[in-house]
């Protein structure tokens, strides 16, 4: 027979059969699983490359090896660590101890009925034979005693579920008080060199799928018993979605602050709310305290958190206001989605120009660091940094039933109004203490105190308000009829650049 180079098949006892060894000279000695390597290939040339090739092999090989062995010593040093914590509490922690005893009572009456069935087996006993009479009524005492045991049982594991939730709660705010400190060194620093630039071209989608569930999330909790319970309902839902929305300070789910947002501003989640707090006291006059009166606007609190730093506010524009004087630019404290609920504005969008930018213009700069005075009040209260040149980027209009939302570092101004304006404001959690704040001309002064609402201005504001919007008529996107097939595009905006639309 004749053999071929390079393992060729050949005819073999009127067979195929394949060469399964070549010999191949070579002046250095070889493994055997390298010359069958060699048999296949028979260039010397490239044995020397497959010997790099498998040298590089067994140095990958070497590193597995390593890296297993790292990974195991890790796995052991996580198995330590755990076992060092407490148990993680859970619900089955708190109530195996009353599993255990609901199931020796259960084993207990089982042994009870195997005895009855057994003395009923024999046959020879009557149904008056006090053994059997005896044993029938530890039976009835045994169910009654589990019953009492079940409704005692339940009782403490509703109890338990409360404590349970109670400390998730606590822990939760642990945490988030824990990355609030961590984030001072933000809070106090300057926000003109903290904000962050372009935040106005940032445009947010709309969930349609959470406006509607937020109003009737909303209306359902303003229906729940009086006043005080349906607003406190209302705020309870507010702060379980701001932990959600807002898990960080400057992390922010904009989506769900426009939904709810918008489905406070709609026409009967609104006036429902507005009654409840003109029918109670109480809860009007903590409204007065927490409002008051802005230079163009009026600033009415309405409803605040309780576990995160939300507030829902009122704000109703003057139309003569802007005609002596106009708004500062300025950013905020948190992030903040409104609804337009009557009239409608223009507002400036503005961000520091560049080096010989020719359309800038020269603004007084300042940062808005309010103060607490003893009693409580709130001051306003602003520092002077000099200058700063800004350029108008943009302006947008919104006119009533739209939603829009601000980011903390956008620079904005309002300037013009669609007559008297109204709108419902919700606040996120406060993100920094300071902000920024400029001026086209000097502020003489730089503390004071605003104008507070007496109860009656009060009452006549939230009554006027209430009659304008109830009697507005259906704007595009606040038809509640409608709401269970389209919100129409009252939460679009429309921009304007330079006078022109686009």
């Amino acid at each position: 027979s004749e053999v071929h180079f390079c393992a060729r098949s050949i005819p073999f006892r009127s067979r195929w059969a394949s060469v399964v060894f070549i010999q191949v000279d070579v002046d250095y000695p070889v493994p055997i699983a390298k010359r069958r390597t060699m048999a296949t290939i028979g260039d010397p040339k490239t044995v020397l490359q497959s010997d790099a090739i498998f040298a590089e092999l067994e140095g990958i090989k070497r590193q597995e090896r390593e890296l297993r062995d790292k990974l195991s010593s890790l796995r052991s040093r996580k198995a330590e660590l755990r076992a060092l914590l407490p148990p993680r509490v859970t619900m089955s922690s708190f109530s195996r101890p009353l599993r255990a005893r609901q199931s020796a009572h259960r084993a207990e009456g089982r042994e009870l009925r195997l005895q009855l069935r057994q003395l009923n087996s024999e046959g020879s006993r009557n149904r008056d034979d006090p053994l059997l009479v005896g044993l029938s009524a530890d039976i009835a005492a045994h169910r009654e005693a589990r019953k009492q045991q079940r409704a005692l049982d339940r009782e403490v594991i509703a109890e338990l579920r409360a404590e349970l939730k109670t400390m998730r709660q606590a822990r939760t705010k642990k945490d988030l008080d824990a990355v609030t400190d961590s984030e001072n060194a933000h809070e106090v620093a300057d926000p003109w060199v903290e904000r962050l630039p372009k935040m106005h071209l940032l445009f947010p989608g709309r969930s349609e799928r959470q406006r509607l569930r937020c109003f009737k999330e909303l209306t359902s909790r303003l229906a729940t018993g009086s006043a005080a319970e349906g607003l406190s309902a209302v705020v309870q839902l507010v702060d379980e979605e701001m932990r959600r929305a807002c898990p960080q300070p400057l992390a922010m789910d904009f989506n769900a602050l426009e939904a709810l947002a918008w489905a406070f501003g709609q026409q009967s989640v609104f006036c429902q709310l507005v009654r409840l707090v003109l029918s109670d006291d109480a809860l009007l006059e903590r409204v007065v305290s927490d409002s008051y009166h802005h230079d163009l606007f009026d600033k009415t609190v309405l409803l605040s958190g309780k576990e995160t730093n939300w507030k829902l506010r009122l704000h109703v524009f003057r139309p003569e206001s802007f005609t002596v004087s106009q708004e500062e630019v300025h950013s905020h404290r948190n992030h903040f989605a409104s609804h337009i609920l009557h009239g409608g504005f223009t507002h400036q969008l503005w961000e520091p120009a560049s080096p010989g930018d020719e359309d800038a213009k020269e603004l007084y700069k300042y940062v808005y660091d309010p103060l607490v005075a003893e009693d409580g009040t709130r001051m306003f209260h602003i520092e002077p940094k000099g200058k700063v040149r800004l350029r108008l980027e943009d302006e947008q209009t919104v006119k009533a039933g739209d939603t829009y939302y601000m980011h903390p570092s956008v620079l904005h101004a309002v300037t013009g109004l669609d007559g008297r304006t109204m709108t419902c404001v919700l606040n996120s959690p406060q993100v920094s203490e300071r902000s920024c704040f400029s001026t086209h001309e000097v502020w003489e002064e730089e503390m004071f105190t605003r104008e507070r609402f007496t109860v009656e201005e009060m009452q006549a504001q939230l009554k006027d308000v209430l009659n304008v919007v109830q009697t507005r008529g259906a704007l595009p996107g606040t038809d509640d009829s409608a709401m269970d097939v389209d919100t129409g595009s009252g939460g679009q905006r429309r921009r304007v650049r330079r006078g022109e639309n686009r």
